[in-house]
């Protein structure tokens, strides 16, 4: 979910289902779950609708919450680790591709991505087939 959608094409690329967020905002009971929320932290420090439901997802354990490898607020540090996901070629190059797609100047697209996220993945036996690494 995004705030603006006119720049989602590199999303898109990468196979997501990008949404407006003020839909799903502005509704207080939902039919459809996610598995999974990416949650950047700038939008998480700056929507205090965003950081309600963050809170309420971790306190109520309903899904597994990721984010960038990034400081995250003083609340959240404690429940958050740093994983790592090696991309596979494909993912690479559609990466590569969406990257290209952004207004931003071009950057190398790493082989392996750092992320941080939430206590409800770990341990990773249970979440093997997600390819997430607990980073030492």
């Amino acid at each position: 979910m995004l705030s603006d959608v006119a720049g989602s094409a590199p999303l898109r690329i990468l196979g997501a289902t990008v949404l407006e967020l003020e839909g799903p905002l502005s509704v207080p009971v939902h039919h459809t779950w996610p598995d999974l929320l990416v949650v950047a932290p700038g939008l998480y420090a700056h929507d205090s609708r965003v950081r309600r439901g963050v809170q309420d997802c971790l306190q109520g354990d309903r899904l597994t919450v990721i984010t960038w490898d990034q400081p995250l607020p003083a609340e959240l540090e404690d429940r958050f680790s740093h994983v790592s996901y090696p991309l596979s070629d494909a993912a690479h190059a559609f990466k590569t591709r969406a990257v290209a797609a952004t207004s931003t100047p071009p950057a190398a697209v790493e082989s392996l991505e750092r992320f941080r996220v939430s206590a409800r993945c770990a341990p990773f036996g249970a979440h093997e087939s997600t390819g997430l690494h607990r980073n030492s």
